[in-house]
């Protein structure tokens, strides 16, 4: 998987109200601003988000640099590092507002990182509207299922990446991923035509055959 890609996708499921560019104060300020008043902290709450966001950002980064400078990087180690830098935050921000103030502001967090790849799935389905010749209707119906699948899936990874990979772990994967992609194909019966969900799965087999 091309690392760019992955810093992408790590920085979605570290914590959506962060992006790769906040590297000054004035950034971070307009972030925490913004989640402080949506979930209401205080002051002294809004500072020791502000002070756990500071860090986990500078580790954020820090992970990202060690692997850019590597010439075949490891994604699997970086994405473990990550989900590590991510429960240190975590912890420390719970600890940090209270259990109660860190449950409404987990619940923001998801709120974003489902409207950030709702937009994802948005850009991916303009590609294929017109292979698909799928109507505008469709694809507005699409976005939140696939950003739904896509929300699903990353957190499988995530939850499975520093697991040791044996067979019963293989097994909770593999249904896991059964039940995502049922249900992902069982709501896009309720848009899409057969004709299209058909072409869809060929468009599919033929790129894989290709890599």
């Amino acid at each position: 998987m091309n690392l760019s890609l992955i810093k992408k996708i790590t920085l979605i499921i570290s914590i959506a109200v962060l992006s790769a560019t906040t590297s000054n104060a004035q950034d971070l300020d307009s972030i925490v601003e913004e989640v402080s008043t949506s979930i209401q902290l205080d002051e002294a709450q809004t500072k020791i988000m502000h002070t756990e966001m500071e860090k986990y950002t500078i580790s954020l980064q820090i992970i990202f640099d060690k692997y850019e400078d590597l010439p075949e990087p490891d994604p699997q180690a970086m994405l473990i590092d990550i989900k590590h830098s991510r429960t240190e935050y975590e912890k420390a921000l719970k600890e940090g507002i209270g259990k109660d103030k860190f449950q409404l502001y987990t619940g923001y967090v998801e709120k974003v990182k489902m409207e950030i790849l709702t937009e994802a799935a948005g850009l991916r389905l303009l590609d294929l509207q017109k292979p698909l010749y799928m109507t505008d209707e469709q694809v507005l119906q699409m976005k939140p299922i696939m950003g739904k699948t896509m929300r699903e899936i990353l957190a499988l990874l995530m939850k499975y990446v520093d697991k040791p990979m044996n067979l019963r772990t293989k097994l909770k994967v593999g249904s896991a991923m059964k039940g995502i992609k049922k249900r992902f194909y069982a709501e896009t019966e309720q848009v899409l035509t057969a004709e299209q969900i058909e072409k869809w799965k060929k468009m599919r087999e033929d790129a894989a055959n290709n890599q």
